[in-house]
């Protein structure tokens, strides 16, 4: 009956207190976020696609972009280290959840002794030892910790899907900004054929003294102007492929070898849709920096619900096998010693340690949550620029395609004009130069407009 009674009171003893543990410690972030949330204008809405498309490849009608996207998603290093991020969290998650579960461990040992004068006499000694220990986490200590190891791991994945998404935005970027530059230099090459031409028509007039000398230094000029202007653009085009080449996981090397030859001319949208349709709780619930900004509040949560659970007392349940003696006392189970024990802990005095620590803990919930409404808010005004930046572009390039028509144009006629001698040599200068503002203004416009549909896409969410 005793020995009943020895290993039985201290289990009675921690299982009254499992019962009567109450969730002093819990913080319920769930309405927290839900009144922040609240305050997104429920009637404002955006423009409805009538298709959406699944992927930045499919917004693009073109095959070479989508072999660079998956490059870069297989082989891009900011990618890499974070899915070693998500890895590392889910073993430091795997850690916390290892404590939850009961401990065992085993020890064993054996040795000789004996006088050093009779080492032909000696004495064996071992000793075998089996013990257990568990924390019952009567108040939630443990509990927050994993809370908060999940909620932190869930943040590394919604980090990881939010990079993926912005590196594909960015290959894009890159991918026509390369295109762009290059269409740029073909610009700036004709320019400077124009140019080397109407010198030497200049130079043969002058020599026939049909134009004054001043027209040919300006033609001189103008010549010399555009041969700087192409060794520009040319290095500007050389750094958008080596730019293009470090997000897809190269060397930044400007002949981006080893990779897909690049178009000729820009991409032309698909008939999908950026996907920007729906209320906007729908839209930024989607996003994964909104997401992020949601866990945070979690974690902060949990760490608060830790730091309470530390002003409670800690308990812990242990039980303990151990034999001692000869070695052949080891194979006797009636010299082994059995122990089990319940243990309280509190601390009496801390010198407002754990005060100090929950009110820092109830700031970092409120900081969170104060930078989870600065997120929607951020989020919002993200998806409204996106659309109408989209918008805006969209109408510009109608425009500038139309301008640039006339321009030509003006410049064949002006030409002609120039070769019967009804107009001087300036006259067509500054019409070739016009040219070849609206063409620039175009192609850059291009590039932008694209780009713009790519971050318009990543506004919108996944689906």
């Amino acid at each position: 009956m005793k020995r009943h009674a020895f290993i039985s009171l201290p289990l009675s003893l921690s299982a009254l207190l499992l019962s009567a543990c109450a969730t002093l410690v819990d913080v319920d972030e769930g309405p927290l976020i839900a009144a922040r949330t609240a305050e997104i204008p429920a009637d404002w809405q955006v423009n409805s696609d009538p298709v959406r498309s699944d992927s930045f490849a499919g917004l693009y009608t073109d095959p070479v972009l989508s072999a660079y996207l998956d490059t870069a998603m297989a082989r891009n290093f900011d990618l890499e280290q974070a899915r070693l991020r998500v890895t590392r969290a889910d073993a430091q998650l795997a850690q916390f959840r290892a404590r939850r579960a009961p401990q065992l461990n085993s020890s064993a040992g054996f040795g000789l002794s004996g006088l050093v004068s009779d080492l032909d006499t000696t004495t064996d000694n071992a000793n075998l030892g089996l013990s257990a220990s568990f924390d019952p986490d009567l108040f939630g200590s443990l509990r927050a910790d994993i809370d908060g190891a999940e909620a932190r791991a869930e943040i590394s994945r919604a980090e990881l899907a939010r990079l993926r998404r912005t590196i594909m935005a960015n290959v894009v970027s890159a991918y026509v900004g390369a295109i762009e530059a290059q269409l740029q230099l073909n610009v700036a090459e004709q320019n400077l054929e124009f140019l080397a031409e109407t010198e030497r028509v200049t130079r043969a007039r002058f020599e026939g003294g049909d134009v004054a000398g001043s027209d040919l230094a300006l033609s001189e000029l103008e010549v010399q102007s555009a041969r700087a202007s192409v060794a520009e653009q040319r290095f500007a085009a050389d750094d958008a492929r080596r730019a293009l080449s470090i997000l897809i996981g190269g060397f930044g090397d400007d002949t981006l070898s080893g990779q897909p030859v690049l178009p000729t001319q820009l991409p032309t949208i698909s008939d999908a849709g950026v996907g920007l349709n729906g209320s906007p709780a729908a839209l930024i619930a989607k996003r994964f920096d909104v997401q992020a900004a949601g866990l945070a509040v979690i974690d902060a949560a949990a760490s608060l619900e830790g730091a309470r659970a530390d002003d409670l007392p800690g308990a812990s349940l242990s039980a303990a096998l151990s034999g001692r003696g000869d070695l052949s006392d080891l194979f006797d189970i009636d010299t082994y010693i059995a122990s089990v024990g319940a243990a309280l802990s509190y601390n009496l005095l801390d010198g407002g340690l754990n005060e100090a620590r929950q009110i820092d803990a109830q700031a970092g919930l409120d900081t969170a949550l104060s930078l989870y409404a600065e997120t929607l808010r951020a989020a919002l005004r993200d998806i409204r620029a996106r659309i109408s930046l989209v918008d805006a572009l969209e109408a510009s390039l109608v425009n500038l395609r139309g301008a640039e028509a006339s321009a030509e144009r003006a410049l064949e006629l002006e030409g002609v004009r120039f070769d019967l001698g009804e107009s001087i040599l300036l006259d067509v200068l500054t019409v070739q130069r016009r040219v070849d503002a609206i063409r620039s203004s175009r192609l850059r416009t291009e590039r932008r407009y694209l780009e713009a549909v790519a971050q318009a896409h990543l506004a919108a969410g996944p689906l």
